[in-house]
C-alpha cells in the first residue's frame, strides 16, 4: 500500500481479525503467564521473569498507539475504524508509563540503570492496571465497531471472554505491582 494512498475495509479487516486480535490476545496470555509464575520473596515483593514483563510491554506499548495516537501513515490506529473514538477515561500518568515502557524496552538507557529520579524516572510497572484498563479499552473498541469491518470468530469469541472475564470481576490480582 503506498503511503498516500488510504486502507480499504478489506485491509482494515484483515488488520482487525488478524494482527489487532494477535496484538490483544498476547497481552491477555503473558498476564497470566505473570500472575501465574510470579513468585513472592521473604520481604512481600513479587518478582517475575523479566522476558514475560519485556513481551507484556512489547504489546501494551503496541495497543497504547493503537488506542490514544493517531497521525502516522502506515500505522493503524482505533480513530480509523471509529472516527469519533476518544479514551473516554485514560489512564492516570499513561503517558509517563509509555515513556518509561519505550525506555525500559531499549534496555541501554542511563536511566533503566540507575533508576534515577526526574522527568522519566525509573518506576514499578502495574501490570495488573495496564491489563485491566487495555482490556477495558478493547470491550468498548470492539462493541462498538461499525458493521462494515465484520468481525470474525476469533474476534468474537475473544470480546466475549474479555466480557465474561470483566463480569466476573476476575481482578483478584489488582494491585500486584511487580517488584513491590
Amino acid at each position: 500500500m503506498a503511503k498516500s494512498q488510504a486502507p480499504n475495509n478489506e485491509l482494515k479487516i484483515a488488520l482487525l481479525n488478524e494482527h489487532f486480535y494477535y496484538e490483544v490476545t498476547c497481552v491477555r496470555d503473558t498476564f497470566y503467564c505473570i500472575q501465574e509464575k510470579k513468585w513472592a520473596q521473604p520481604n512481600g515483593r513479587f518478582t517475575i521473569d523479566n522476558r514475560l514483563l519485556v513481551d507484556f510491554l512489547v504489546h501494551v506499548r503496541i495497543l497504547y498507539e493503537f488506542f490514544y495516537e493517531t497521525g502516522k501513515k502506515d500505522t493503524s490506529y482505533a480513530t480509523d475504524f471509529i472516527k469519533n473514538w476518544k479514551v473516554k477515561e485514560p489512564l492516570e500518568g499513561i503517558k509517563k508509563w509509555k515513556i518509561q515502557i519505550n525506555n525500559y524496552l531499549s534496555h541501554l538507557t542511563y536511566t533503566r540503570v540507575t533508576q534515577a529520579e526526574g522527568k522519566h524516572s525509573y518506576e514499578l510497572y502495574p501490570v495488573d492496571v495496564l491489563y485491566y484498563h487495555f482490556r477495558n479499552l478493547t470491550i468498548e473498541f470492539l462493541s462498538n465497531i461499525p458493521k462494515e469491518y465484520a468481525l470474525k470468530f476469533n474476534l468474537k469469541d475473544l470480546l466475549e471472554k474479555l466480557k465474561e472475564e470483566n463480569a466476573s470481576n476476575r481482578n483478584h490480582y489488582v494491585s500486584d505491582f511487580i517488584g513491590r
